[in-house]
């Protein structure tokens, strides 16, 4: 029967006979490539040029010596590489998976590039046609900022004597205003619009599609002029002037270099488009996006296919960036498909570039295992300050716990009910509005908001009737809307209240504009304060932080206790020219 040591023995003799008789002999000479050498290994100066280059230094004076040495530094990371990354755990699913997403841009890239995808350019000519054919992207309308009450009053609900009395009421806040009264201060107290407690600020562009009343009204007046009272079919109105801005055109001289990369990016998207077609169809790809637009979808839906690969609702939902998953949960697709399209071309290439042996070209095998080597070693680096801070004195911890004491309170949390109702078609943004209000109301009078929810909703806790728990700021503001006026709103709500029926929209930083999605009703089910929280509770926490305020000095500790360990030195005399 063969005996066989338990890793807690081998390990420590695998590293320390080697070093063991290193001492003992005086240890081998170094080869004649070498720049560095350690216990266990060498770095050879084809290495450090591959690895390494020289940092620009704009300003540095000729002759001058650089801040840092960038040889020695660069040495340094490369052994720390080699050392730290055996210890990095191989049952490491995270790690794993990373690993797994190095290797597949690494592929991706290598065949994008032989594609030609980047080296495309664009002529004059042709940046001179985006810009003709985009005039929204480089010049802003004539707006208008001004500050405006609002009293409801509904021409198809109200009597004429009911109309009269609500006109009458605004004409009297009008003879308060032009007495002194503060038109800031009045809007918030009497005005009935969403953004009344901001003093009733809002703004119009140019050709923006408002009632004629209003919009002839507020281009009409000269600044700090207070307007009569206007009359529109949802009520009255009082607007106050306060800028004016004119046109802005951006030249196309101006601005050529971006509009040169926005024609690049275009080809760009023209090609992968072109190879999703002709490369898909080998590989099994199949797009499924229009499923985003059902509010029951499962988390499981998959969305893209790619062979035996798939990615699903949920998978889409961790990897949208914050912008985008606002984009999602409010109905606005066009990013979120481009996004998709990212996402279905690395996939294509991926198989593509393995169809094609691109993995097994030595410089793209070395590419793999260098990046594998940094990924597993920084994994391993990052265990070792886990290990490092566990280890301090609970003094120190206590004593930061204390100091940082706030930080650790749990965090301010919202339950919600959410109805979010998208325009059918040929449907204005005000009739859907006017159907969330109605909704408003009836969940006002007691009718069952799960019910209607999943009657009505698109959001995608529509299944759920609505509800949405434990939700932080961060959460609200990706899952729910973000703008300032709905966190005024929402703040404003006691729990059960449900919120006036606000319009859903989301920032697209493509066209650099606010895109209306549909209108929302909001039912404030709970808030939860923060909840001040023990050392005990939290030491995990505790110490998780205590890494990251001081990672730096913690890291570069971890770093100097590797080099010495191996006995890490430099041959000066063979390195490369400063």
């Amino acid at each position: 029967m063969e005996f066989r040591y338990g890793c807690a023995v081998t390990r420590p003799l695998r590293f320390a006979l080697p070093a063991l008789l290193a001492c003992a002999c005086g240890g081998p000479a170094p080869s004649p490539d070498a720049v560095a050498s350690f216990r266990g290994g060498e770095v050879l100066k084809a290495e450090l040029q591959r690895v390494a280059q020289p940092p620009a230094a704009p300003g540095q004076a000729e002759g001058e010596k650089p801040a840092s040495d960038w040889r020695r530094d660069a040495l340094e990371s490369i052994v720390v590489r080699r050392v730290l990354a055996p210890e990095a755990p191989s049952s490491d699913g995270k790690l794993q998976e990373r690993i797994d997403r190095i290797r597949m841009t690494i592929l991706a890239a290598a065949l994008s590039q032989e594609l030609g995808w980047n080296s495309l350019t664009a002529t004059d000519e042709e940046a001179r046609a985006q810009y003709d054919s985009h005039p929204m992207h480089y010049g802003d309308p004539e707006k208008i900022r001004f500050q405006h009450i609002f009293l409801r009053a509904e021409a198809r609900e109200m009597s004429e004597a009911e109309r009269d009395a609500v006109r009458k009421r605004l004409e009297n806040i009008r003879k308060e205003i032009l007495a002194g009264a503060d038109f800031d201060a009045m809007a918030r107290r009497h005005s009935q619009s969403s953004d009344s407690q901001s003093g009733g600020w809002s703004g119009l562009k140019r050709g923006e599609k408002v009632f004629p009343a209003f919009s002839d009204t507020a281009w009409g007046l000269r600044i700090d002029e207070v307007s009569q009272v206007v009359d529109t079919p949802t009520g009255f109105h009082l607007v106050k002037l306060k800028e004016k801005s004119p046109v802005k055109n951006r030249k196309f001289e101006d601005i050529k270099e971006f509009t040169r990369r926005l024609a690049v990016t275009t080809k760009l998207q023209a090609k992968q488009q072109e190879f999703l077609q002709e490369a898909g169809k080998r590989h099994g790809l199949v797009r499924t996006y229009e499923r985003l637009e059902d509010p029951m979808i499962q988390d499981d839906t998959p969305l893209l296919v790619v062979g035996s690969s798939s990615l699903t609702m949920k998978q889409l939902v961790e990897r949208l960036p914050p912008p985008l998953l606002e984009h999602l949960f409010n109905g606005y697709f066009p990013t979120v498909h481009r996004f998709l399209d990212g996402v279905a071309v690395e996939e294509v290439l991926v198989r593509e570039a393995e169809a094609r042996g691109i993995g097994q070209r030595p410089v793209i095998v070395e590419s793999i295992r260098l990046a594998t080597e940094e990924a597993r070693s920084q994994a391993a680096l990052e265990e070792r300050l886990k290990r490092t801070v566990k280890a301090l004195p609970e003094k120190e911890l206590r004593d930061f716990f204390t100091q940082n004491e706030k930080r650790f309170y749990t965090l301010r949390t919202w339950d919600l009910d959410v109805i979010l109702l998208k325009p059918m078609p040929k449907e204005s943004l005000w009739k859907v509005l006017k159907r969330g209000e109605a909704l408003q109301k009836r969940i006002a009078a007691g009718e069952d908001f799960a019910a209607l929810a999943k009657e009505h909703s698109h959001h995608y806790t529509a299944r759920v009737g609505g509800r949405m728990e434990s939700l932080t700021d961060q959460d609200i503001a990706q899952r729910v809307q973000s703008t300032a006026k709905f966190r005024r709103m929402l703040s404003a709500l006691k729990d059960g209240e449900v919120g006036p029926a606000m319009v859903a929209e989301c920032y697209d930083p493509d066209r650099l504009v606010f895109e209306n999605t549909g209108a929302l009703v909001v039912r404030l089910v709970r808030a939860h304060p923060p909840v001040p929280q023990t050392f005990e509770q939290v030491r995990a926490l505790v110490e998780e932080n205590y890494v990251r305020r001081h990672h730096q000095r913690l890291e570069a500790e971890a770093k100097k206790t590797v080099l010495d360990s191996v006995a890490f030195r430099v041959h000066s005399e063979r390195l490369p020219p400063l």
